[in-house]
């Protein structure tokens, strides 16, 4: 049986499970990736997973499986999710006190703790650089990153349910975000209503582009309107 757990951008990465570990599908189990030790659910490698690396041309590298979550780690990741949440406050209480224009979305700690994750978005560039002296003070021992993300990024974060009552493209399967604009949704013959053909972010709905291609080519054989 091949695994792989999904891991950055909705990337699907194959899981190096060494001869003496048995695993599961949907088992949660404890990486080793650049950023640290993550806990991750393995999934069985199905043709779908396949597909992707051969569209895509590339096969990430694999990611090593230290072991299967034991109850302990089970315990940890419920004391971390705690902790990314007292952090987060912290965090947000620093960027008003240094009267910051940003918007905090999320904060992440790995599974080792060894790395803390503020994800923000902003209309522009921020110094942040007296921020990030105090949070130094606050989270010792530990590597601090501030990553500026976008409209559409925080969305995917935040995860949710969109017009069509399936979950978020960009939090689900999307890995990257083609250009969309408002002449997608006129030749496809869609109300141009911001309210009708954006999504959640604010931003014209990704999955304007999915069919496009095929309602041009359609409308090559039909009479003009």
């Amino acid at each position: 049986m091949k695994y792989a757990v999904k891991y950055l951008k909705n990337t699907f990465y194959p899981l190096d499970v060494p001869d003496n570990i048995h695993l599961e599908d949907g088992q949660l189990v404890i990486v080793r990736t650049e950023k640290g030790e993550e806990a991750l659910k393995a999934e069985l490698l199905s043709p779908e997973i396949s597909a992707v690396w051969e569209q895509a041309g590339n096969k990430p590298e694999p990611l090593p499986l230290l072991r299967v979550c034991t109850q302990r780690d089970l315990q940890t990741l419920d004391d971390i999710k705690k902790e990314e949440v007292e952090s987060f406050f912290k965090c947000q209480a620093l960027v008003r006190q240094h009267k910051l224009v940003m918007n905090l979305v999320q904060c992440r700690i790995t599974f080792d703790r060894r790395k803390i994750t503020f994800y923000y978005t902003a209309p522009e560039r921020v110094d942040f650089r007296a921020l990030l002296k105090d949070l130094t003070q606050v989270f010792t021992r530990v590597r601090i990153d501030l990553r500026h993300i976008g409209v559409r990024d925080e969305t995917s974060i935040l995860d949710g349910v969109g017009l069509c009552g399936r979950p978020f493209c960009c939090s689900s399967f999307l890995r990257k975000f083609a250009t969309i604009n408002v002449k997608l949704a006129k030749d496809q013959g869609m109300p141009i209503a911001p309210g009708k053909i954006s999504g959640t972010c604010g931003r014209l709905l990704c999955c304007l582009t999915y069919e496009y291609s095929n309602y041009i080519d359609a409308a090559k054989g039909m009479p003009p309107v």
